[in-house]
């Protein structure tokens, strides 16, 4: 299935785009729909990679601040290769990166290669790198499994009902995992990068709660995650530190 036509893409691009929201997933089949039924009213600061759609006669700001990537993906071709990103829509704009463009594919050239996160299931490799990904299941019975792949730095929770991976910022659930730590030496809060370096320090509980702060202060999902009682929780982050510091 590669669905209706949308407003602004060439061909190519529009099939390309088909594979970063297949038609197979309830949420990535929604968003192409939805892309499908609105019309291109811009074009980002990115310029004209940078394509914004919403409905007829819509304007959009153009300064205005990305919204979070909803799915992200890179397809290989012979001499290049076309980053992906479709953002989540904000204010009735839908965001659609495409960089660089692809105008047609001629005399029989086609991609050599492609990945993106929207097929990732829990026991995969990373999408990109094939590497191994740390998993760690929100509740028991829970379709949704915190993923941390540190050889391609990025954080995602996997949705097994909507077959959704949604990307999180990884300095965003760092800053959460340090607050509930209380952590405030500037040597480790400013330091988000230690979120893979170190990922295996951090124990499930501490990063389910990261996790639990980043989705209830956004809003984009709730979940449940046992108290923590402060006694352990420190001990926990002595040990930690203990840990590390023997080993730098």
């Amino acid at each position: 299935m590669t669905g209706p036509a949308i407003t602004g893409m060439s061909e190519i691009e529009r099939l390309c785009l088909r594979k970063l929201l297949p038609a197979s997933s309830p949420a990535y089949n929604s968003m192409y729909q939805r892309l499908a039924a609105l019309q291109l009213v811009g074009y980002g600061p990115w310029g004209e990679c940078d394509l914004l759609f919403g409905d007829e006669g819509a304007t959009a700001e153009l300064h205005a601040a990305h919204a979070p990537v909803f799915a992200y993906g890179v397809i290989h071709f012979a001499h290049t290769r076309t980053v992906f990103t479709v953002h989540e829509e904000d204010g009735g704009i839908v965001e659609a990166r495409i960089d660089p463009r692809i105008p047609a594919l001629r005399n029989g050239v086609r991609e050599t290669s492609w990945w993106c996160y929207s097929y990732w299931m829990p026991g995969k490799p990373g999408p990109a790198s094939g590497e191994r990904v740390r998993e760690i299941s929100v509740e028991p019975h829970s379709p949704m499994t915190l993923a941390i792949c540190p050889a391609e730095r990025r954080v995602w929770l996997h949705d097994a009902d909507t077959a959704f991976n949604r990307l999180i910022p990884a300095t965003a659930l760092y800053d959460r995992l340090v607050r509930h730590l209380s952590i405030r030496d500037p040597e480790w809060v400013l330091q988000a990068q230690r979120l893979f370096s170190h990922h295996a320090e951090f124990s499930d509980i501490d990063l389910l709660h990261a996790l639990r702060r980043y989705g209830d202060e956004r809003g984009y999902f709730r979940i449940t995650v046992p108290a923590d009682n402060p006694t352990t929780k420190r001990s926990r982050w002595r040990s930690l530190l203990n840990k590390i510091t023997r080993n730098e």
